[in-house]
This record gives C-alpha cells, sequence and structure tokens, in this order.
C-alpha cells in the first residue's frame, strides 16, 4: 500500500502486437523462455484513441479534472520514457472516480488506501511454484485505476498522478522493486500542478527524518532497500532501526529522492537505465527481478557500489530539503 495508493498484484521499447522482441530482449509472448505469459490471457478490448488519454467515469461529471490530467499526460509518459519505461501506441489511462470513499470502498474493497491500481483479470500470473519469485505480468493496457473525492481535494491529483504511474509500468514492464515502483509515483505526486506547498514542507521533513535512519545503513542494508518488493525490505529495516524512527513512509521519501536523482543526473540515470536492462535479460520474475536490480546496481556503482551510491544520494537528498539542485553525483 502506498502514501497515497495500493498497488494489486532506460528503455524497455514499445510493446509489440506481435512474437517480437524489442531493444531489450522483451518478448511479450514467451518472455525469454524465463517467464511465461498464461496461455488463457486475453488482452482487454480497447477504444482508438490517442497515446495518452486519460478517460474519466463517470463521464462528464469531472471535466476540469479530465482535462487537466490530459494537458499533463504527455509530460507524465516522456518523463517515464527518460526512465526507461515506454508505452505501446494507442495506450490511454482509465480511471473511475467516486463520490464518497464508502463508494469507493465498496466497488473496490480497498479500505485504507486513496486510489488503486488494479491489473486486469488474469494479467497478473504467479509464479507455479515459488511465490518468492513473484508474478510476470501480462503486457497489457487500460488497468484499473480508482480513487475517490477526498474531502479535502489538494490530495486528489496526488493520487491520480500516483496511480496513473503504476499504470504506465502495468503496460508494459510489469511490477517492480519499490524503490521506482513507489518512488516514481511519488516523484510525480511532488511536481508543479499535483501538489501544494505543505505536501512540499511535508516530504522534507519526513525526507529529513529517514535520513536520520539511512545514514546508518550498510551495504546489506542498502541492497535490502533497493530490492524491496512490496514493502517486504522496507518493512524489515523500520524494525531494525525502529530507534531511530525509521518507517515504511520515510522509506517513500528516500525513494522519491532517490528518483529525482537519476531523473536530473545523467551520470546516474545511464548507471540505473544499465542495471535495469541486466537485470531485466536475466528474469521476468517480478520478486527475483527486484533483487536482481539491487545486485546490478551495486555493480554499476564500480568499485565504490552500493555505498559509492548512498553517498551521492544522501549528499543529493540534504540538497532536495535545501532547495538546491545538485550538478553532479558520486
Amino acid at each position: 500500500m502506498g502514501q497515497f495508493g495500493m498497488r494489486s498484484g532506460n528503455n524497455f521499447g514499445v510493446i509489440n502486437n506481435n512474437n517480437t522482441v524489442n531493444s531489450l530482449g522483451y518478448n511479450n509472448q514467451s518472455n525469454g523462455g524465463q517467464a511465461n505469459s498464461s496461455q488463457g490471457y486475453k488482452p482487454v478490448p480497447k477504444q482508438r484513441v490517442a497515446t495518452g488519454t486519460v478517460i474519466l467515469h463517470p463521464k462528464d461529471k469531472h471535466e476540469n479534472i479530465r482535462i487537466f490530467l490530459n494537458e499533463q499526460a504527455q509530460n507524465i509518459l516522456s518523463m517515464h520514457q527518460l526512465m526507461g519505461f515506454n508505452v505501446p501506441p494507442g495506450f490511454y489511462w482509465e480511471i473511475t472516480l467516486y463520490d464518497s470513499r464508502d463508494a469507493y470502498i465498496t466497488g473496490t474493497g480497498s479500505q485504507t488506501s486513496l486510489g488503486v491500481t488494479e491489473p486486469n483479470k488474469g494479467q497478473l500470473v504467479p509464479h507455479p511454484t515459488n511465490e518468492d519469485k513473484g508474478s510476470f505480468m501480462n503486457p497489457d493496457y487500460p488497468c484499473q485505476i480508482s480513487a475517490f473525492m477526498p474531502e479535502d481535494t489538494t490530495s486528489l491529483m496526488k493520487t491520480l498522478v500516483h496511480e496513473m504511474s503504476h499504470a504506465v509500468l502495468f503496460a508494459g514492464f510489469g511490477e517492480g522493486p519499490d524503490f521506482f515502483y513507489e518512488g516514481l509515483a511519488d516523484w510525480f505526486a511532488l511536481q508543479k500542478g499535483f501538489t501544494n506547498p505543505k505536501a512540499q514542507q511535508d516530504f522534507k521533513e519526513d525526507l529529513s527524518r529517514g535520513l536520520v535512519a539511512f545514514e546508518k545503513f550498510d551495504a546489506d542494508d542498502m541492497d535490502l532497500f533497493l530490492g524491496s518488493f512490496y514493502y517486504d525490505g522496507w518493512t524489515m529495516l523500520s524494525k531494525k532501526y525502529e530507534a531511530d524512527g525509521l518507517q515504511n513512509a520515510y522509506c517513500y521519501t528516500l525513494a522519491c529522492a532517490l528518483n529525482d536523482m537519476l531523473i536530473k543526473n545523467d551520470q546516474a540515470r545511464e548507471r540505473y537505465l544499465k542495471a535495469i536492462r541486466e537485470a531485466n535479460l536475466r528474469t521476468k520474475w517480478s520478486g527475483e527481478r527486484s533483487r536482481e536490480i539491487s545486485r546490478q546496481l551495486n555493480i554499476a556503482w564500480g568499485n565504490g557500489g552500493l555505498m559509492l551510491m548512498k553517498k551521492g544520494w544522501i549528499t543529493w537528498a540534504k540538497r532536495m530539503i535545501g532547495g538546491q539542485v545538485v550538478p553532479k553525483v558520486e
């Protein structure tokens, strides 16, 4: 469960509609022979709309929200592309916006989240023998995004863009480690148009709290943080550093700061993209791939490994708190 929502369940190339392999060897039918898609899965019916369209339900009820999201859509897609996550031509989002929390709970079954992104029936295929390896997600769109109109509507746009980020990954990459799955979604939620001064200040305060424990992380802790999948590693670290006040909410802010560094620093992003490519070639099972990404990041940062990455990450995070821009990263 995220701060804003829940997920159920660089360049990976455009998803193909045939049995072809894209630029990273991602085969949409056989998945490289490592993670086979469900033989019974059939892509959901699709509407013919421009790539990046946002369709909001109920139709014509929240036109100002629909218009705003459509105005922001191309930027959302381009920033995901920068981070290695493309969508197929014709990709669109479909969002159901409930009038109340009670209606949302009845419709989704989610009692604690502000929004939820759910794969389509049969889209998520668990590993047949080892649940620790996670699952394989058949690339498809649109998935089911749901949210509700909160009393404080300033949080709504943050929730929606957070869930829209998850949907981009559902369309091609599948599930991944928490640091980019949740961190990237939170990064969008803090951008101009989706946030407000109070949320930005809350972020800085939470990031400051998270850094207290983070500065004590050793290499094993870094591996656990970066390989965390469905919050397993984050939960373990929060227990380990409970005396330092670490909690999952602060892990979100730390991950958000990392994504800010990866987005804005070319050198760091090149290392990240290389790690994602290498991990993706080795396995498509989401849990196993999350841990492999951490191992590949350790390699990508050279002799200093994850501890060198941590050094640049901390420097970047502290500059974010101070409102400065970091010109270089370790």
